[in-house]
């Protein structure tokens, strides 16, 4: 994004938050199990001169990755109220990595990656 630094102004981003239901206590899913993945997005402040004002996305996309990202499946996304859920199908073993793709009304979009996010066991 292009900004003009003489005057303050709240990054165009979001920041991503994964919460997989249902994990033990070692942050493991069970193997060949569904998971379903509550996904959030916001925009936190930035400084005390900076005027954060609501933003809410428009669109919420996910994939998942069994083999350290190498490749990515798309997950099925569920948007109720301001809820998003993604459902990732889990492997036999070993960790499942979360991608997020955020678009607000703007256009104004955001990527983020999280590797291991939870494990499988």
């Amino acid at each position: 994004f292009k900004a003009d630094p003489a005057k303050p102004m709240v990054a165009p981003v979001f920041l991503t938050r994964f919460l997989p239901a249902g994990l033990n206590s070692h942050n493991q899913a069970a193997p060949n199990s569904t998971t379903t993945v509550a996904v959030s997005a916001g925009r936190g402040s930035q400084g005390p001169d900076v005027k954060l004002t609501k933003v809410t996305a428009k669109t919420v996309r996910v994939w998942s990755s069994v083999d350290g990202g190498r490749t990515w499946k798309s997950a099925a996304v569920r948007h109720t109220g301001s809820t998003w859920q993604a459902t990732v199908n889990n492997p036999a073993s070993g960790a499942v990595a979360l991608r997020s793709e955020v678009t607000d009304s703007a256009g104004d979009h955001s990527v983020e990656t999280v590797y291991r996010a939870y494990a499988i066991g």
